[in-house]
C-alpha cells in the first residue's frame, strides 16, 4: 500500500505542478452563487453548524462516520460547475454506521480540482471574461480549490462523515454514471467537508477547515475529542 501511495503522489503531483491554481470561491461568475457563503471560512462554519443542528451524539449514532486513507486522486474532467476531484480511500476503520465499509476501498470526491477556464470564467450568458484575470485561451487548464478545504495530500489519514449515492437526485446519479463510472455501490459522497472533516496531523485528528481557528463549538469540540479516543487505540 505504501508503494502504491508513493507512486500516485508522485502521478498527482506531476500532473498538476505546473498548473496555475485559482480560488474559484472567490471568482466574480456564476459559482458565486454556489460558493459565495465559502468567501468567508467562519460565516460558513457558523451556517453549517447552525444548518446541521449537531450534536455529538446525533454525529455519531444517525449517520455513517469512516476513518479513511487517502489512496488516489483522478481529474473529473467536464464539471462546468463547481470542479471537484474523484478520490479514491481505504476505509480503515467505520467509527458509525454502515460497517461493511470497514476495509473496502470506495470513491468520494474533495471539492477543488483541475479544470478548464472556461468553466470559471463564463457568465450566465455564455460570454467568457477570463482575458480579465490573464487567461486569454479558455481551455487553459487550471487547479480550482476552495481555501476553506484545504485539500488532503495522497497518503493523508481522515475522519469524515459519508452518505449514500442512491440519496442524490436520478439525474445526479445518471451523470456520474456515464461521465465517471460513479455508482451507489462504490461511491460515497461526504456529507459536509466543510465542516464535519477531520485531517491527522502529527498524532491527533484535527478539524480541517481553517474557519476553526476563530470559531470554537463545543460540540465539534466533542465530537474531535472522541475521534481522537476511538483512533487513538486504533493506530
Amino acid at each position: 500500500m505504501k508503494t502504491e501511495i508513493r507512486s500516485n503522489k508522485k502521478k498527482w503531483n506531476n500532473k498538476v505542478k505546473n498548473v496555475p491554481t485559482v480560488d474559484y470561491a472567490r471568482l466574480n461568475s456564476i459559482t458565486d452563487s454556489i460558493e459565495d457563503d465559502h468567501l468567508n471560512f467562519s460565516l460558513q462554519l457558523v451556517k453549517g453548524l447552525k444548518d446541521s443542528n449537531l450534536t455529538e451524539s446525533t454525529f455519531f449514532k444517525k449517520n455513517t462516520v469512516i476513518n479513511a486513507t487517502v489512496i488516489n486522486f483522478n481529474e473529473m474532467k467536464g464539471k462546468v460547475i463547481g470542479p471537484t476531484t474523484e478520490v479514491t480511500i481505504l476505509v480503515n476503520k467505520v467509527l458509525s454506521g454502515r460497517k461493511s465499509l470497514e476495509g473496502r476501498t470506495i470513491k468520494t470526491e474533495f471539492r477543488g480540482g483541475l479544470t478548464k477556464v472556461e468553466y470559471l470564467y463564463t457568465d450566465p450568458e455564455g460570454n467568457y471574461y477570463g482575458e480579465n484575470y490573464g487567461f486569454n485561451d479558455p481551455n487553459t487548464k487550471i487547479y480550482a480549490y476552495s481555501p476553506a478545504f484545504p485539500v488532503p495530500k495522497i497518503g493523508s489519514k481522515i475522519v469524515t462523515q459519508v452518505v449514500n449515492f442512491s440519496t442524490v437526485s436520478k439525474g445526479q446519479r445518471e451523470n456520474y454514471k456515464n461521465m465517471y463510472k460513479l455508482t451507489p455501490k462504490n461511491f460515497y459522497p461526504m456529507s459536509d467537508p466543510y465542516v464535519l472533516f477531520w485531517i491527522k496531523k502529527g498524532n491527533k485528528y484535527q478539524p480541517n477547515n481553517p474557519g476553526y481557528t476563530n470559531i470554537q463549538n463545543k460540540e465539534i469540540n466533542k465530537i474531535t475529542k472522541k475521534i481522537n479516543t476511538i483512533m487513538s487505540k486504533e493506530e
